[in-house]
């Protein structure tokens, strides 16, 4: 298997597996109950406060408590402030609900991008370190930041880490992720693939020659 038992007094590395890890979600449309002291709470939309640069507000908000993987190097998850690390989640979550391009479409559009293999690092189902009954993946669009206090609260939610193949696979695909070049994947369609394609994804506009 591609994970290893790791030790609570081993510093933290990246490809450190965290079991369960705060996750807060905030959406700025959103009306939340705000404070600025701690006492009094009124209800106010999120987006009416980023003008207010520099105060400090209190929220009650919804946290959830999710897998994810350090993706900070070495040297920063060892001493900066705060670690990163990528959320982890179940496999059939980004796929299950996306409906099948048809062959010729989806093959032009992995060839032009390849984004779905970019975005997410495989990780197999393991119940002896993780508790993982399905197969995973992480997601490397979606960070989730960890103090370093709070690092050293959780340490004992850190199970596992990836092997060294493992891990240099790791990297290797983070690295990608954050290099990759944006490219509108369906632009080298032709107006009938494009027309095909906009049955899935009605927000897409043709480029100019494909009008």
């Amino acid at each position: 298997m591609i994970y290893e038992k790791i030790n609570n007094d081993d510093p933290i590395r990246q490809g450190d597996i965290f079991l369960n890890v705060p996750f807060v979600s905030l959406v700025c449309e959103n009306d939340v109950l705000i404070s600025e002291d701690k006492d009094e709470f009124v209800e106010r939309r999120l987006s009416s406060l980023i003008s207010e640069v520099g105060k400090k507000f209190y929220t009650l908000a919804e946290l959830t408590f999710v897998p994810g993987i350090v993706i900070s190097q070495d040297c920063d998850a060892t001493r900066a402030e705060t670690i990163s690390l990528a959320h982890i989640i179940p496999l059939t979550t980004p796929f299950d609900f996306s409906k099948k391009l048809q062959q010729q479409c989806r093959l032009i559009r992995q060839i032009n991008s390849d984004a779905d293999k970019r975005r997410y690092f495989y990780l197999p189902a393991e119940l002896k370190y993780l508790n993982f009954s399905k197969e995973m993946v992480v997601d490397f669009r979606s960070i989730i930041p960890l103090k370093r206090q709070d690092s050293n609260l959780l340490i004992n939610q850190r199970k596992a880490k990836l092997n060294s193949e493992a891990k240099e696979h790791f990297k290797e695909k983070l690295a990608q992720f954050f290099r990759q070049y944006p490219v509108d994947e369906w632009y080298s369609f032709t107006k009938e693939q494009l027309n095909e394609y906009q049955k899935e994804r009605e927000d897409v506009k043709p480029k100019p020659w494909q009008v």
